[in-house]
């Protein structure tokens, strides 16, 4: 038999080594769920989370912009994004929940994973394309030319010419083509444009629909609507990069076209009563 003489140093190493081997098997459980909670955090975010699995898609939209999105006397959320979205839900078979985000912050509440979709009058922005994927359009913007009941302005072709008021901010949403119809006046707020129609400084206005049924329910008898406009800005559903919904959100928002639901949802907010 052969003896072998193991020295202090041998020992030491050897013990070592099984010490390691030990402290490794034992840390294995915490270091792999450390990386599960890593991935899930980065996977909690707007990027990256597979939305077709799951049960309950959360929506961030700013409910103080009727009739798109606002609350009712109960607090509840109302209006036509907020019929868009639902039905989307339903065909999707999942569950909406409606958390009111103010407009500035839905992307940051996208991008920190606080809501899956965000849905509140939105159009493309250019710069948050690499940021988030957007749906197809499912609504245009819309234009009303408004002129006052008691002239005898009585067709859009009447208005040809004459000074049409409109936001300054609304002018980029109208084409070169619209507007040189027109004498345009800018103006910075609603009420100076709407008061100088009134007294008969400009002949008519150029609204956005939303604007213009809000001021038609509550003053339709003053007002002639001239024609309604497409803009060239859509409105769009935004979800975080690589989220594996936008697929069945556009395929949602064609059969909604298609089968005239879409039709339905704009006449119950849009068509003037």
């Amino acid at each position: 038999m052969i003896k072998i003489k193991w020295s202090k140093r041998v020992i030491s190493a050897l013990v070592l080594s099984a010490a390691l081997v030990v402290l490794i098997v034992l840390m294995s459980p915490v270091v792999s769920c450390r990386v599960t909670e890593l991935a899930s955090s980065m996977s909690a975010n707007g990027t990256g989370r597979d939305l077709s699995k799951v049960p309950k898609l959360t929506v961030g939209t700013d409910t103080s912009y009727p009739p798109f999105e606002f609350l009712n006397q109960e607090g509840k959320a109302e209006g036509f994004d907020i019929d868009v979205i639902t039905e989307i839900g339903n065909r999707l078979g999942k569950e909406i929940e409606i958390k009111s985000v103010a407009y500035d912050s839905l992307y940051q509440e996208l991008d920190a994973g606080n809501i899956d979709l965000a849905i509140s009058a939105l159009p493309i922005l250019e710069d948050k394309k690499n940021a988030v994927d957007y749906s197809d359009a499912y609504y245009t913007l819309e234009y009303l030319l408004i002129s006052l009941s008691d002239t005898q302005i009585m067709i859009k072709e009447d208005m040809a010419s004459k000074d049409v008021g409109i936001l300054r901010t609304a002018k980029e949403g109208l084409s070169e083509e619209v507007l040189a119809r027109y004498r345009i006046a800018d103006y910075e707020d609603i009420k100076v444009m709407m008061d100088d129609l009134k007294a008969k400084n400009i002949e008519g206005v150029l609204i956005s629909k939303p604007i213009a049924i809000n001021i038609l329910n509550q003053d339709g008898m003053l007002y002639r609507v001239l024609d309604t406009i497409k803009s060239k800005r859509d409105f769009v559903i935004a979800m975080g990069k690589n989220s594996q919904i936008l697929e069945d959100i556009n395929q949602a928002i064609a059969q909604m076209a298609q089968d005239g639901t879409a039709a339905e949802i704009y006449d119950k907010w849009f068509v003037l009563q």
